[in-house]
C-alpha cells in the first residue's frame, strides 16, 4: 500500500492508496477538486486552517508523470507532519474495512491513479516535501498529465480568487 501523505500535498497538495469510491460521482464533482472540507481523506487538514493557508504547492509534468512540491514553514512543520499521519491513517482504514467515503475531485482522481499502478516516490526535505508520481505505460502517464493538469488549472483558480 502506498504512502497517504502524498494526498497533503496533492489536496493542497498529497497523494494516498487505493480507496475505495462511494456514492454518487456528480456530487463528487460538486465539491471540487480541491475541497478538504468535503474530503474523507483531505479533512484532517481542514483542523489546521494556518497550515493550508501558509503551504505553497507546485504540480509539473515531467517526460513520464508528475513532480508534485510543498514547501511549508518551518512553525507549521510539526502539524504538517501531524496531518500527514492521520490521513495516512484514514487510508489505512479506508482500504483495510473497504468502507466508502466520499472524495474531493482530486483525491479520487489521486486514488484511480493508484488503482492503474502509478509508481511513487516520496521525499520528506527541510522545507516541506518532493513527489514523483511516474508511470512506464504511455495510457497511465497521460492519466497521471491529465490529473497534473487539472491540479495546476484548479490552483490557477484559487489564487486568482484569493485576489
Amino acid at each position: 500500500m502506498k504512502n497517504v501523505a502524498l494526498l497533503a500535498v496533492l489536496v493542497v497538495g498529497f497523494g494516498a492508496c487505493t480507496l475505495v469510491w462511494a456514492g454518487d460521482q456528480d456530487a463528487k464533482k460538486k465539491a471540487g477538486w480541491f475541497d478538504a472540507a468535503a474530503c474523507g481523506m483531505c479533512k484532517p487538514m481542514t483542523e489546521y486552517p494556518e497550515l493550508m493557508t501558509s503551504m505553497k504547492w507546485e504540480t509539473h509534468k515531467i517526460k513520464d508523470g508528475m513532480l508534485m512540491v510543498t514547501s511549508i514553514p518551518e512553525e507549521h512543520r510539526k502539524t504538517f507532519e501531524a496531518v500527514c499521519t492521520k490521513m495516512q491513517e484514514n487510508g489505512r482504514q479506508l482500504a483495510t474495512r473497504g468502507e466508502s467515503v466520499d472524495l474531493c475531485g482530486h483525491c479520487e482522481s489521486f486514488g484511480k491513479l493508484m488503482q492503474a499502478g502509478v509508481r511513487q516516490e516520496k521525499i520528506m526535505t527541510a522545507f516541506g516535501h518532493i513527489a514523483l508520481v511516474t508511470a512506464n505505460d504511455p495510457t497511465t502517464v497521460e492519466l497521471i498529465h491529465k490529473h497534473a493538469e487539472q491540479s495546476q488549472d484548479e490552483t490557477k483558480k484559487m489564487l486568482a480568487n484569493k485576489n
